[in-house]
């Protein structure tokens, strides 16, 4: 069987056993995730003092890779991609996982078009964030505002972050870009996210709508649930 090898970067044998143990423990709680829009994750293991996780192979390129050589997307595929994102992440959150790092690096784009979710390498559980393992971790470009102030994550803060995925995949721009990460984390804590008609005119108003409110500085004026968004898009028409 084919499989991928993901060696955990800085991840050395002098790692404490709490942090392996944590780590085997997230990977049995991904492994029961077993939805077509989610990369299967196998096993961890540890050789010659590096960490590294198994996981299935999926060919194909990342949903970076196809922003990067085309800009804006056409507007049916990416809402393709876009509602097969909401579906992988309904099933992450069913199993008590918030992914913490949702952008076009973590999703696989196989040459069917099905979307795939992967890459938990900041995951958290919610009983991992009740005792205390909050942290700012992420990547600032995506990152939700209560993920740059260090707080308390849950799935409205991974919605957030499909918000801004789904801003540049339809306009080929994120919402907010600085030369230094802290101004960026400020834009996402204070700064109102631009109208995504400016840059694509032809979207759908409806469409310009459901991303806005995924980027709402409040987590209670954005879609409850991955599965909620999913029905959002569900009604578009383009």
């Amino acid at each position: 069987e084919e499989v991928a090898l993901k060696v955990l970067k800085g991840a050395t044998g002098d790692a404490t056993t709490d942090q392996s143990a944590r780590l085997r423990h997230e990977i049995k709680l991904a492994r029961v995730i077993t939805h077509p829009n989610v990369v299967r994750a196998f096993d961890f293991g540890e050789s010659g003092g590096s960490r590294f996780l198994t996981m299935e192979y999926v060919p194909g390129t990342t949903l970076r890779e196809v922003i990067d050589a085309r800009g804006g997307l056409d507007l049916t595929p990416a809402l393709q991609i876009a509602k097969q994102v909401c579906r992988g992440l309904a099933a992450v959150h069913k199993a008590g996982i918030i992914h913490g790092d949702l952008k076009p690096q973590n999703v696989m784009v196989m040459g069917s078009g099905v979307a795939k979710l992967m890459d938990f390498g900041v995951a958290r559980t919610r009983a991992r964030q009740e005792q205390g393992g909050v942290s700012v971790v992420g990547t600032p470009l995506y990152m939700s505002p209560e993920q740059a102030r260090g707080a308390e994550l849950d799935e409205r803060s991974d919605i957030y972050s499909a918000g801004v995925m789904m801003f540049e995949m339809f306009t080929g721009q994120v919402p907010f870009r600085a030369r230094e990460v802290a101004e960026i984390m400020q834009m996402h804590l204070n700064e109102p996210p631009p109208d995504p008609r400016g840059l694509r005119p032809e979207m759908p108003a409806s469409l310009a709508e459901i991303i806005l409110a995924c980027l709402a500085k409040h987590r209670a004026q954005r879609p409850a649930t991955a599965h909620d968004l999913d029905r959002w898009l569900m009604r578009v028409r383009v």
